[in-house]
């Protein structure tokens, strides 16, 4: 329901309250000026949203990566990260949940610049079966990326 849908309905449901009771038109100044100050207060939420989201740049994006190796040994996959910032970025590389280590080809990369990551797992202390981890790409305190890494360790 709209905006303009649900103040219609608001003093639809005002004006029958007010023909039961007997009220006094005046009520419904009251009303319309309360549902104003609803649509500016909304409208100002919504600005704020949308500033917000500006200066935060674009949203993280989530990948996902399959890995297949034996259970007990290593194993690894690649990807390329690309710059979209508008901006130099030294990205952080961290991995969780699984054991192993994450390198990327370049320690800067300007605007629009891409580099090679390379993820090495160990899946020594893996059984058999599937397994998640995942590897975030940090820009300081910001997540540039996740990539999610779905392992499967075979016999």
């Amino acid at each position: 329901m709209s905006d303009p849908e649900i103040i219609e309905t608001l003093r639809r449901i005002h004006h029958r309250k007010q023909a039961r009771s007997g009220a006094a038109p005046a009520d419904l100044s009251r009303v319309d000026e309360r549902l104003r100050e609803i649509q500016q207060t909304q409208a100002l939420a919504a600005q704020r949203a949308r500033r917000l989201a500006e200066a935060s740049g674009p949203s993280p994006v989530q990948q996902s990566l399959a890995i297949v190796g034996p259970a007990g040994g290593r194993s690894g996959a690649r990807f390329v990260l690309r710059n979209d910032q508008q901006r130099e970025v030294a990205p952080e590389l961290v991995i969780s949940g699984l054991a192993g280590e994450v390198r990327a080809a370049r320690s800067v990369l300007q605007p629009g610049e891409s580099c090679e990551v390379r993820i090495d797992l160990d899946l020594a202390d893996l059984g058999t079966g599937s397994h998640t981890g995942h590897v975030d790409v940090l820009d300081g305190s910001r997540r540039l990326l996740r990539v999610w890494l779905d392992v499967e360790a075979l016999e």
